[in-house]
């Protein structure tokens, strides 16, 4: 128990080394590219205009409403999304590395939050070019999405621990999240709004993940998120939080060998 409770202290404090290597795993990406990370940027703008016009043709909203709307519940949607999604493969993508140096095994998981945080910093330059085409600013309560994403960034750390032992173990693990993750992308408020399903709306409610991205997405549109949504992401980080610690605690030993 100490030896993984010590990679895992040892992980978090060399910040130095999974924040060149999450900053060295961006730029390799694009590398050979003129725009580089910026790529990220411009995919992500795309993607947001098409789904703001929808939005907008099918569900009738005010086309500079579901701009900003789309604009920042999808940025926080792909940010928890390719948390979910790559926290699989981390230890199988970095087999060499882990094999390699004798370095603590929580710092690639680290690595991978902090490069999907970049990766977010990125995207959000679209919900900036939103309040720039709607004409509008949420006002000093969109400083409340920095608590939100501590508290996002937290539930990302710890279910990627269960995530990527289990991922190691099990190669198919990865596949299976992609397929709920796509179907998780349709149930969740991101595009339509809890108000849309009428009596319905407990279908959002009971979503976890609708209320990590509440904890974002309120404040960047001017609204504060309810306690509800608070209690809600907390209990989601500390569940994952235990359970990775178990995880971790009983399998770090096997992980270097499933690799």
């Amino acid at each position: 128990m100490n030896e993984a409770l010590n990679d895992i202290r040892e992980g978090a404090l060399n910040w130095r080394a999974w924040g060149v290597l999450a900053t060295d795993d961006l730029q390799a990406r694009y590398r050979r590219t003129v725009l580089g990370p910026f790529w990220v940027t411009i995919a992500h703008a795309f993607f947001v205009a098409g789904y703001a016009y929808w939005s907008s043709a099918v569900l009738k909203q005010p086309l500079a409403e579901a701009f900003l709307y789309v604009a920042a519940g999808l940025t926080v949607w792909a940010f928890i999304a390719s948390s979910l999604c790559e926290a699989p493969g981390i230890f199988p993508r970095t087999a060499g590395f882990i094999t390699s140096y004798d370095l603590p095994i929580s710092l690639q998981i680290f690595r991978v939050v902090l490069g999907q945080v970049l990766t977010l910093g990125h995207n959000f330059v679209v919900y900036l070019a939103a309040l720039a085409f709607v004409g509008t600013w949420p006002g000093m309560v969109a400083f409340m999405a920095i608590p939100g994403l501590i508290v996002v960034s937290l539930a990302c750390v710890s279910w990627s621990f269960f995530l990527s032992i289990l991922g190691a173990r099990y190669r198919d693990v990865g596949p299976l999240l992609n397929s709920v993750v796509g179907m998780l992308m349709i149930m969740t408020p991101v595009f339509w709004r809890k108000a849309d399903i009428g009596s319905a709306t407990w279908l959002a409610e009971a979503n976890p993940i609708y209320h990590l991205i509440e904890l974002i997405r309120a404040p960047l549109l001017g609204n504060m998120p309810t306690a509800v949504n608070w209690a809600a992401s907390l209990t989601v980080v500390a569940v994952c939080t235990v359970i990775s610690l178990v995880a971790f605690v009983r399998q770090r030993r096997n992980i270097t060998y499933w690799l």
